[in-house]
């Protein structure tokens, strides 16, 4: 035979539901403070897998990789500045050349 012997049987969920409000106050404290420590523990676990170390790198070394270029870009803006002689520019040359040489080393591409 069936738990209950009517027509019409309570399904499972709406059972669950009742029972907990059945429970005494002090169960209910029990399973809130279980179910809030879970939550948090999941919570806590997916913030910490979204910033992984090696996100965090990936970033660095982009934003790295982003200031040699402006550096680069800044050496040339100088070396058009009308103001200098040509050995000052030939000097600036040779420094922004040596550092485009670094940068294509370091991370394979041309600035």
């Amino acid at each position: 035979m069936s738990e209950q012997s009517g027509f019409f049987q309570i399904p499972i969920p709406v059972r669950i539901i009742l029972d907990f409000y059945l429970w005494d106050r002090e169960m209910k404290k029990f399973w809130l403070v279980i179910i809030l420590l879970v939550a948090g523990f999941t919570l806590t676990s997916l913030k910490n897998h979204n910033s992984s170390p090696d996100t965090e790198a990936a970033s660095d070394k982009s934003a790295d990789k982003s200031k040699e270029r402006y550096a680069i870009q800044y050496c040339w803006e100088q070396y058009d500045r009308k103001s200098l002689n040509a050995d000052e520019k030939r000097f600036i040359a040779g420094s922004c050349e040596k550092m485009e040489a670094k940068f294509k080393d370091k991370y394979g591409v041309k600035p």
